[in-house]
């Protein structure tokens, strides 16, 4: 029989088969209600009767070829019945309309328990079914995929055949006692036995808690090879043997009988299928060959930790072991458990954790041990001091960071372990209050002078003034080391003025409001400062000596981009963390200058010593998914020391008006100008501490200022300016303009 690729059949209803193949030798068929439940099989349990004229009521060859689809729906709706019976017999069911009546299948003495004397004897013939393609499903409870049964007699004088089965694409069972193939009866010796050899897919509606093969009546080898999948429970009875070959998958389910035989893993063996935590008892012999792979789920916090296999018989473990884990937390976890057990199997290790294989008498355990700073992997050292807040958690037993345990131990790249680490670090965080330290000389820059219109003299003089000025800032980082890179955007307005207090003395202040925008990896911000500052100076020519205080508050709105991606078996995680943080900045500035004057030029060497204050309270992130973090505390003080050369003149464009340009050129020495920060994953035990996150930002910069200063004899002068600092990937342009009206 020939079912061809165009062609199908579709069934719905209680007893709706598909296919019914019988060839049966001294009468028989089929008579009764076929929605009934399936009594299991019984072949092959008569005896020869000698023929006088060698003549036997055998069965004939039954040949299906499937190439279409085969589906049905209802209880007791099979896919596929095939029956090559000798000696009389077929399908009986409902006998005598007994309500508790089941579908038997076999011999004619087997229906009725007839045990009177048979006067002819028979055997069954060959089986043999192809499925090249097309998928056959049954999805009623108690319905077979495919069921195939040989049954007669056997002996010297009949003939013994088998049952051939090949599958290259789907077979599925119903549910509860459904199957995706039943095999019975066929051969009854292990040196010619049935076949079941697979390339496609078996299983049932109850996936892998369903029966995917039951062959426990006669002699069936089942054949898993490359690309083939089997998924359930497989029941081959005491005499049949299964293998899953080399690219082959077996997804066992709570049973495997292979009892006086072994079930031998070459290829890849899942325990309770995938992220499923379950025990697969084997009755029989095991065997992992050195091409072998199993699989173990792990959940550290569920019942039973991980999957087991328990082997009632003789077991060697060779190959591989590949720990999959949903949850991590230390500890050691029974894996195999034989009657006898031997082996030298290996585990597969990760990036940021290994496991010990062990042996204890019997069992074959495994332990996760951290990793978490791998030799040879070059780490920040925000990222170094992550890993070591890891290990504390690891070594307290943490279990709200067991899913990010069991995360890790999946990462198998180096390049995925140290951007895991980078988006749990949170780097950018100190990308505003880094950049606030980078811009605060700016504003202690503001107030410092209010020069004279130049009228008689190029030599620099003082007097009192009030002003207004507009500045902007682009600034960017490059990445580099602990520094993620950023961008900075800033807008300031400032007011203030000077005044004289007495022969060479000035008083000044100033106020100022800005808005900043940062963006980084993963990472927005967006804030306004307030700020306030006061200058003091003394002018003893050609020395000009100074100082100013500054007081400034930042509040910022922040976005963290949290995003981890698929790794393993795990899915991916994606968060938006959001959090609102406060800066406190105090600064204080010494500048001692000296003016070098020329007909209509200058030279102006002058010097800054900066001392600058920061502090953060504490502050956290919100969000219910990713890893938010909580913030401590956190300060800096830092200092800064910028020599610097301004060289200018001046042009006289008529009576009224004087023209000075300007440039100065020099460096800025920051020592320590580097921001850290206090954090602990939230949520997280407070025993594990904290990690110290690291800003990054060069210690050497160099600076220009070229500008244009337009004094007038109404009193007004324009000051235009642009500033440029540069140096370790960090850049600052800093474009102003500055109105001052002189008194």
């Amino acid at each position: 029989m020939t079912l061809g690729s165009g062609g199908s059949i579709s069934t719905s209803g209680d007893g709706a088969w598909g296919i019914l193949a019988q060839s049966i030798g001294g009468g028989g068929g089929f008579l009764g209600d076929p929605s009934l439940s399936l009594q299991a099989p019984v072949s092959q349990t008569l005896t020869l009767i000698s023929s006088k004229n060698n003549s036997y009521a055998n069965g004939g060859t039954v040949n299906l070829n499937l190439a279409g689809n085969i589906r049905t729906s209802g209880s007791n709706a099979h896919g596929v019945v095939v029956q090559s019976i000798g000696n009389g017999g077929g399908i009986v069911s409902g006998y005598q309309y007994d309500p508790s009546a089941n579908v038997v299948m076999g011999n004619a003495p087997q229906f009725n328990n007839n045990s009177a004397s048979r006067t002819y004897s028979g055997g069954m013939n060959t089986i043999s079914i192809d499925q090249s393609g097309g998928v056959i499903k049954t999805t009623g409870p108690g319905s077979i995929g495919i069921l195939a049964q040989g049954s007669g007699a056997l002996g010297q004088d009949a003939t013994n055949y088998i049952i051939d089965m090949v599958i290259n694409d789907t077979v599925s069972g119903g549910s509860g006692r459904g199957a995706g193939i039943l095999v019975s009866g066929g051969a009854n010796s292990s040196t010619i036995p049935n076949n079941i050899n697979i390339w496609g897919t078996v299983t049932s509606a109850d996936r892998v808690d369903g029966n995917a093969i039951i062959a426990n009546s006669g002699v069936t080898n089942v054949q898993i090879y490359s690309g083939g999948l089997v998924e359930g429970n497989v029941d081959l009875g005491s005499s049949g043997e299964l293998t899953t070959n080399f690219g082959g998958t077996f997804i066992s389910g709570p049973n495997v009988v292979v009892s006086d035989n072994t079930f031998t893993n070459a290829g890849n063996l899942l325990i309770a299928s995938n992220s499923r935590i379950g025990t697969t008892t084997v009755t029989g012999g095991f065997q992992q060959t050195s091409s072998g792979l199993m699989r173990i789920d792990i959940n550290s916090l569920a019942p039973q930790s991980s999957d087991r296999l328990i082997v009632n018989g003789k077991a060697r473990l060779d190959g591989q072991i590949v720990p999959v884990a949903d949850a991590l937390l230390p500890g050691s976890l029974p894996i195999v458990s034989a009657t006898s057990l031997s082996g030298t199997a290996n585990v597969q290790q990760g990036i940021a954790f290994g496991w010990k294989p062990t042996q204890k008498d019997n069992t074959f355990l495994i332990t996760p041990f951290p990793t978490f700073r791998p030799a040879g992997l070059p780490l920040s050292r925000s990222q170094v001091n992550l890993t070591n807040y890891l290990n504390r958690a690891w070594n307290n037993r943490d279990t709200s960071l067991a899913s990010t345990f069991a995360y890790l131990s999946q990462l198998e790249q180096a390049s995925q372990y140290r951007q895991t680490l980078a988006t749990i670090t949170a780097q950018p965080h100190t990308i505003q209050l880094q950049n606030l330290l980078n811009t605060t000389p700016l504003l202690l820059t503001a107030a410092i002078d209010c020069p004279s219109d130049l009228a008689t003299t190029i030599l620099r003089s003082e007097t009192g003034c009030v002003w207004a000025r507009m500045a902007g800032d682009w600034s960017s980082q490059a990445a580099r080391d602990d520094n993620p890179g950023s961008s900075l955007r800033d807008f300031s307005t400032r007011l203030g003025g000077q005044l004289q207090i007495g022969p060479g003395w000035f008083v000044g202040g100033g106020f100022g409001y800005s808005q900043t925008w940062v963006d980084g990896s993963d990472f927005s911000s967006s804030g306004r400062i307030f700020d306030g500052s006061i200058t003091l100076r003394r002018q003893l020519a050609p020395w000009t000596f100074s100082g100013s205080l500054a007081l400034g508050n930042g509040e910022y709105t922040n976005t963290r981009t949290f995003y981890l991606p698929s790794v393993g078996t795990l899915a991916g995680s994606s968060a938006t963390l959001g959090s609102t943080s406060n800066q406190w900045l105090f600064g204080g500035r010494l500048r001692a200058a000296y003016d070098i004057p020329f007909q209509t030029t200058y030279l102006r060497p002058y010097a800054d010593l900066d001392l600058i204050h920061a502090h953060v309270p504490g502050y956290q992130e919100s969000g219910s998914e990713g890893l938010p973090l909580v913030f401590r505390d956190s300060q800096k003080t830092a200092v800064i020391f910028s020599p610097m050369l301004e060289f200018g003149g001046e042009a006289r464009l008529n009576a009224s008006t004087v023209l000075r340009p300007f440039i100065a050129l020099g460096m800025s020495i920051r020592p320590n100008i580097d921001w850290s920060m206090q954090a602990r994953i939230k949520g997280a035990e407070e025993a594990n501490g904290s990690f110290e996150i690291e800003g990054n930002a060069p210690e050497l910069v160099g600076r220009a200022n070229l500008g244009l200063q337009l004094f007038s004899s109404n009193r007004f002068d324009l000051r235009l300016e642009y500033g440029l600092t540069v140096g370790g990937g960090y850049l600052s342009q800093s474009p102003s303009a500055r109105l001052n009206y002189r008194f």
